[in-house]
């Protein structure tokens, strides 16, 4: 952990994860054939469209919310 000067002076709080990075794992997954899809999806009624990692900007609210 380290703190580094801003080009106004203040300092900005910064951790280095270089080593965690380099033992950390990546899993990977394999892409569902368009086989197994369909039959995963055949018997399903609703379907959408929302990306639920960045769903909340999505969604329109009322401003007040």
């Amino acid at each position: 952990m380290v703190h580094v000067r801003k080009k106004d002076g203040s300092y900005h709080f910064c951790i280095d994860y270089r080593k965690l990075s380099k033992v950390t794992v990546q899993q990977t997954m394999a892409v569902t054939g368009i086989d197994d899809v369909k039959a995963i999806m055949h018997s399903k009624k609703y379907f959408s469209s929302l990306d639920l990692c960045s769903g909340y900007f999505q969604v329109p609210l009322h401003e007040n919310s």
